[in-house]
């Protein structure tokens, strides 16, 4: 398979930490867990093996979940709990495997990503009483750059590079399509005709 296609997991990285089927999670009810309260830390805490949680703080929402920053004596974790349910749970929990396996190739690499945080029975995501999806990860702390900032521009496309490098599949069940597919490009006559119309990058 080209390295190409594994640009498609930068796509994965994103969907799959927090995919969930398009079910609405039902309402909170006994035995449930809610978000941001101490009872959710220690349940939380409880299932992934984390010890003694000193606090519990919301970072942030996404389109279909939000996350937590967890301190606990182990250090800080993100929890993330979905807003949604999708796919039967065996379909989820694999493409999840298949994301940690893609974050463990991309640090053994030498790129940088939030490590997944198993829970004690092993499994990756795990649901409370209501249904609703649970998954931590090493909390990544860290600053959105300015647009102008060419230093973090030219990271994020090597870090990118580095990630089309390792060649890996996709996902059981995926479509790969035409953007992350084998190009056809001749890169060396590319960069020659940056060097010949004067482009900014064409030393780089």
């Amino acid at each position: 398979m080209s390295a190409a296609l594994s640009g498609s997991g930068l796509v994965m990285l994103t969907r799959v930490t927090l995919k969930v089927l398009r079910v609405p999670c039902r309402t909170p009810g006994v035995g449930a867990v809610t978000a941001g309260s101490a009872e959710t830390a220690r349940w939380v805490a409880d299932n992934f093996g984390l010890v003694r949680v000193r606090s519990m703080e919301w970072v942030a929402r996404g389109a279909v979940g939000e996350v937590h920053r967890l301190v606990t004596d182990t250090g800080a974790y993100a929890v993330k709990r979905a807003f949604w349910r999708e796919d039967p749970d065996g379909v989820v929990e694999s493409r999840a495997r298949h994301e940690v396996a893609f974050v463990e190739r991309c640090l053994g690499a030498g790129l940088l990503a939030p490590r997944p945080v198993l829970a004690r029975d092993g499994s990756v995501l795990v649901r409370d009483a209501s249904g609703t999806g649970w998954r931590v990860h090493v909390f990544a702390p860290g600053v959105v750059p300015d647009r102008s900032d060419l230093a973090a521009q030219r990271w994020v496309l090597g870090q990118g590079a580095l990630i089309h490098g390792l060649a890996l599949d996709p996902a059981p069940g995926d479509t790969v399509h035409a953007p992350y597919t084998a190009s056809t490009v001749d890169w060396a006559e590319l960069a020659a005709l940056a060097v010949a119309v004067g482009t900014e990058w064409r030393h780089e």
